[in-house]
């Protein structure tokens, strides 16, 4: 059973790593420039650029569909895939910056059957949910200690202002003698082919000496201090004890980012610990298509994302090659600016802690009225008696 929780585990994993991974190989641009650290640096300066919102955008929406095809030959694995692949999740999430309110929601079925339906809208009063078909009031969730952060991600020159101090504060803190670079030979699109390898090498003291430089670059700039005081709502003393307590002590084996570079061109990104046999890595074969491998102790899995793009829609999908899991991911992403968030309904607002016993009593009975999750229940508890 835990191995076998192991494999789901890390198929979630690097699903998030190859978000970054993708996300360095996409945003990076030719250059001149050869030496280790200028690849790095900039694809950080890209980065940052893209989480840097644009001045013409009043909202955006973004919706993400998820739908899994995955098989194994191992009877228990096998089972719990089938409840994975008779899921489909569609998540959606907007802000709207006018008038300060952000939007979530969350459509899922099993087995072609509705599952559970809800929408929930954070303001600066609090966090709204509407479950449907299970509670027909709108339950409130307070957040009065934390509304100050809701507000700060409407106040777009403060965190512009953060945002370029930190890059700035990373950028700075690379120094030359922490970054090698050699030749290396690779399989790229089934041809072996030279390529530079650019590694930056996190030993305990590098990455301590990183965290350091980034504190003292930050306590000493003023307008990140007075930015990041208004966002917490703290004053800059405070702001400054926060950031002096950094712990800059957090590494105990030494970790390597490489990237993969071709003709002035990063083509790949990994990330390994070089004590034992773990690493990610990701090549990018074309502008559509990447492959990818993650080693993990006893295990590999191997697999390709291939990226369809269109206007303002992007489409994965995730291949995994391994000797208990075999199949397919498919995620679709797509983004709309400028649009008008649906109203959210409020209908008998009632706080999470008003909620009364019976009430309570209710809610799950009427989650076992669903037959979607009756069903899901049956299935999950035939897989723990297999």
């Amino acid at each position: 059973m835990k191995k076998r929780k192991g494999n789901i585990l890390l198929i979630v994993i690097t699903l998030i790593v190859l978000v970054i991974a993708i996300t360095s190989l996409l945003l990076y641009n030719n250059s001149l420039k050869t030496k280790p650290k200028t690849f790095f640096v900039s694809t950080i300066d890209r980065i940052f650029e893209q989480v840097q919102v644009q001045e013409d955008i009043n909202s955006f929406l973004e919706n993400v569909n998820v739908k899994t095809n995955l098989r194994s030959d191992n009877k228990v694995i096998a089972e719990t895939l089938n409840i994975l692949n008779h899921m489909n999740m569609n998540f959606k999430a907007g802000i709207d910056y006018n008038t300060h309110e952000i939007r979530m929601s969350m459509d899922s079925n099993y087995n072609e059957e509705t599952l559970l339906n809800s929408d929930a809208s954070i303001m600066q009063d609090g966090f709204y949910i509407n479950v449907e078909d299970i509670y027909n009031k709108t339950i409130l969730i307070p957040i009065n200690k934390y509304n100050y952060l809701v507000s700060s991600l409407f106040d777009q020159n403060n965190i512009k202002i953060i945002l370029k101090s930190l890059n700035m504060a990373i950028n700075d803190s690379l120094q030359d003698k922490y970054f090698s670079q050699k030749e290396v030979e690779m399989n790229l699109n089934d041809k072996n082919v030279k390529v530079n390898k650019n590694t930056l090498a996190l030993s305990k003291q590098n990455l301590s000496n990183i965290i350091d430089s980034i504190k003292n670059s930050l306590l000493n700039n003023d307008e990140f201090l007075n930015s990041l005081s208004s966002v917490f709502n703290k004053n800059v003393e405070e702001i400054k004890e926060d950031i002096s307590n950094i712990n800059t002590d957090i590494l105990e084996e030494i970790v390597t980012i490489s990237l993969y570079t071709q003709d002035n061109q990063v083509i790949g990104f990994e990330v390994a610990r070089t004590s034992a046999d773990l690493s990610f890595l990701v090549l990018k074969n074309d502008e559509f298509n990447y492959s990818y491998e993650l080693k993990s102790y006893m295990n590999t899995y191997k697999g390709n994302i291939v990226v369809n793009k269109k206007d303002n829609n992007t489409d994965l999908e995730i291949s995994i090659n391994h000797e208990n899991i075999n199949g397919t991911i498919s995620i679709d992403v797509t983004t709309d600016k400028n649009v008008i968030l649906d109203d959210f309904k409020k209908e008998n607002i009632i706080k999470i802690d008003e909620i009364s016993d019976q009430e309570r009593v209710d809610i799950f009975n009427n989650l076992q009225k669903i037959p979607s999750i009756r069903l899901l229940i049956k299935d999950l508890w035939n897989l723990i008696e297999i």
